[in-house]
C-alpha cells in the first residue's frame, strides 16, 4: 500500500476546493449606499477686519456695490462710515470703472460729493429723459399743430440705438418742452458757476414732409 492509498483510506475520498469565481468589472465597483455617504455641511468662515490697515478695507469696499455701500456697510461702524464717506473709496472705484469723466471733475472740483455724482453719472450722458419717444410724449409739455406730435418707427434700423423710434410733425408748428434740473441730474452749484461746462442734449426726430421743406428747431 502505497501512501496514496493510505491517505484514501483514512479519510475517504477528498474533494479539491472550489476553484475562485472569475470577478466581473461590475464587482469591482465600489459599493455604497446612503448610510455611508458623507453628509454636506454650510462652513461658514468669520474673519476679524479689524486689526488690518485702512488700505485693506478700502480696497475690499470697493468691490462692494455703491448702494450697498451706502445703505448697509456704512451701517457696520464708525470705521466704516468713515471709509464709505471718504474720497479714497470711490476714486478707487471710478479708476477700476474707468469713470474718467468723474476723475477730471474731481481734479476741477476738490469739495463735491461723490456718490452722488457717481450714482447720478451727470456726465457723458443724454440729460433729456425720453428723447426718442419710447415713452411717447412722457415728460414732455407739447403745444401740438397740424397733426399733432406722434411717434413712429425709424425709417431703417440705426444699428447700436438705444431705440427704433422718434418725434414726428407735418403741416403746422409744433413744439414741447422739458424742464432739466440740473443739480437733481447729479451736477453741483460750484461746478457749473465756476467752470460753466458745456452742455449738450439730443433729441430724435424724423421729417415726413414731401411736399415742403420742414424746419426742426432745437
Amino acid at each position: 500500500m502505497d501512501f496514496d492509498d493510505l491517505k484514501m483510506g483514512q479519510g475517504g475520498s477528498q474533494k479539491s476546493p472550489p476553484s475562485p469565481r472569475p470577478t466581473s468589472a461590475r464587482d469591482l465597483r465600489p459599493r455604497t449606499s446612503q448610510h455611508s455617504l458623507p453628509s454636506l455641511r454650510q462652513v461658514y468662515f468669520f474673519m476679524d477686519l479689524e486689526p488690518f490697515p485702512d488700505e485693506i478695507h478700502l480696497l475690499i469696499l470697493s468691490f462692494v456695490p455703491a448702494r450697498d455701500l451706502l445703505l448697509r456697510c456704512r451701517r457696520v461702524s464708525q470705521r466704516w462710515k468713515r471709509l464709505v464717506d471718504s474720497p479714497s473709496l470711490w476714486r478707487i472705484k471710478c479708476e477700476r470703472e474707468h469713470r474718467r469723466e468723474i476723475l477730471r471733475a474731481a481734479e476741477m472740483c476738490q469739495d463735491f460729493s461723490w456718490p452722488k455724482v457717481y450714482l447720478k453719472k451727470p456726465f457723458s450722458r443724454n440729460l433729456l429723459r425720453n428723447p426718442c419717444g419710447t415713452e411717447q410724449l412722457d415728460h414732455w409739455s407739447a403745444v401740438h399743430g397740424g397733426d399733432e406730435w406722434r411717434v413712429e418707427d425709424n425709417h431703417s434700423v440705426l444699428e447700436g440705438a438705444e431705440s427704433q423710434t422718434c418725434f414726428v410733425t407735418s403741416f403746422e408748428w409744433c413744439e414741447k418742452s422739458q424742464v432739466i434740473d440740473l443739480l437733481q441730474e447729479g451736477l453741483w452749484e460750484h461746478f457749473l458757476d465756476v467752470h460753466q461746462p458745456v452742455i449738450c442734449i439730443s433729441d430724435w426726430f424724423i421729417m415726413n414732409s414731401a411736399t415742403m421743406a420742414p424746419v426742426y428747431d432745437m
